[in-house]
């Protein structure tokens, strides 16, 4: 929900409630300066008062009884407005109050809070891999390119880059992580019992099968990971990602 209106409806509170504290300490300021001055007690400009000064003060502390027995006649009268009114505003003093006091209580500080702080982790990395049971993970399709692959070449790369769009803008896909599992046991992840072990990574594209030689090493495969962020993991979703994998055993990327 919008917090537009509560914020609004606060504000205009707030400034109705500052006008008529406002409102109310200047009268009084006014009305007690006006009976000083008409007591010949005080002078608004601080001079010397002039003799007839006591005639006008007269004249005008007549008209100021006259218009503030008036006020008090209509304050006085049991009027059928004045209980409603008072309710009124009574009613909006106490909205006003229980308003501030949620938009106070609402803010959120959970992001200031130590807990979300990475703590004894030296990269994002190494904080990203200790938190990977938190993270979703959904049914995974793994795409096998079983040659090696001049990633110089930027017909390659452009190639590479398109099937990373294409797995990115799918339109079941909330959030686009990359990962790789621990164990390259295929045997062993379908038919075992254990929780399968993967990590996430933010910084590789894909993973890489090298074949290490005495003085060179070779890429045999690469692999690109396709997660669907859906619900936990489960072996079942993996096995249905292993189905994709087996009808198709070697996709080219052109």
């Amino acid at each position: 929900m919008s917090l537009t209106m509560p914020i609004c409806l606060t504000l205009a509170l707030y400034i109705f409630i500052n006008y008529i504290v406002h409102s109310t300490f200047f009268t009084s300021c006014l009305v007690i300066t006006l009976k000083r001055v008409s007591s010949r007690r005080h002078c608004l400009c601080c001079c010397r008062l002039p003799k007839d000064n006591y005639t006008k003060a007269n004249r005008k502390s007549k008209r100021l009884n006259v218009l503030r027995n008036q006020i008090y006649s209509l304050l006085n009268i049991d009027s059928m407005w004045k209980k409603p009114f008072a309710s009124i505003f009574c009613l909006l003093l106490i909205v006003f109050i229980i308003l501030s006091l949620w938009f106070g209580l609402s803010i959120d500080t959970s992001l200031f809070e130590d807990k979300y702080l990475p703590r004894e982790f030296y990269s994002l990395r190494s904080h990203m891999q200790s938190q990977a049971d938190d993270f979703e993970m959904g049914p995974v399709i793994m795409f096998t390119i079983p040659e090696a692959i001049d990633y110089n070449n930027a017909y390659t790369q452009e190639a590479m880059r398109n099937l990373l769009e294409q797995c990115v803008s799918e339109t079941r896909t909330n959030t686009f992580k990359l990962l790789w599992l621990d164990n390259e046991n295929i045997a062993e992840i379908t038919t075992g019992k254990d929780n399968l072990n993967y990590r996430i990574t933010p910084f590789s594209k894909n993973d890489l099968i090298v074949s290490e030689g005495q003085n060179f090493s070779t890429i045999q495969a690469s692999r690109f990971y396709c997660q669907y962020n859906s619900i936990k993991g489960k072996r079942d979703l993996f096995l249905l990602s292993m189905t994709f994998k087996q009808s198709t055993t070697e996709i080219d990327i052109n």
